[in-house]
This record gives C-alpha cells, sequence and structure tokens, in this order.
C-alpha cells in the first residue's frame, strides 16, 4: 500500500506514539495475544534470550539489555517478552513468563545456557 504523501517523518510518529494510552493498548494487546495462546494450545513455543544489539555501555561492558522472547512456532508471533538481569538470568526470567501465559498442553524449547562451576 502506497502513502499518498509518502512516509511520515519520525517526529510525526514520534506525536502518534506519544498520543496512545498505554493502558488501553496494553489490555487490548494482551486481549489479542489470548486469542493466540489459545491456539498456541498442542503446539510448539520456542523460548529463547537475546542481548540487544548496541545495548552495551563501553565503559564498563555489563549494561547489556537481555530480552528473553515466547514464540508460537506455528502461529509465527511472539507471545511475550521480558527484560531479564543478564544471560544468566534468563534461566529465573522464564518460569515467570511460563506461568503469566498460562499455556497448557504445548511442547516448550528452551534454549538457554547455564553456567558450570568448576
Amino acid at each position: 500500500m502506497a502513502l499518498a504523501n509518502g512516509v511520515p517523518w519520525h517526529d510525526t510518529i514520534a506525536r502518534v506514539v506519544r498520543r496512545i494510552d498505554m493502558i488501553q493498548f496494553q489490555a487490548s494487546f494482551s486481549q489479542r495475544i489470548q486469542s493466540f495462546i489459545e491456539l498456541t494450545d498442542g503446539s510448539v513455543v520456542a523460548i529463547d534470550g537475546k542481548r540487544l544489539k548496541g545495548s552495551l555501555k563501553q565503559s564498563d561492558r555489563q549494561d547489556a539489555i537481555h530480552i528473553v522472547s515466547v514464540f508460537a512456532c506455528e502461529n509465527g508471533v511472539t507471545l511475550c517478552q521480558c527484560k531479564a538481569d543478564s544471560k544468566s538470568n534468563e534461566i529465573i526470567a522464564i518460569p515467570e513468563l511460563l506461568q503469566l501465559l498460562e499455556l497448557k498442553v504445548c511442547i516448550v524449547t528452551i534454549d538457554a545456557w547455564i553456567a558450570k562451576s568448576r
């Protein structure tokens, strides 16, 4: 679909986003995701954590942002995400995400790395 006046400037997009009622958006978004969760029952759900590119501060090299995502493979949609403190703490975020989603009869795959102490 071509836009009659071209692509809006980033300032215009920012003004539109600032006017969104976040409480109402969150309620609508949650309702929409619930419909995907019902469709997901019995299918594969993948959980993985990633560091956001460009989020690492060169000064301390410790402030990288890690996001843990839950992805419904058959629906092709990310059901939810949460920020984890570090790569090793994504293990803590996974049970919280699963409890939040209340998935039933799903195959859950997890790509989580656990450091072993020697």
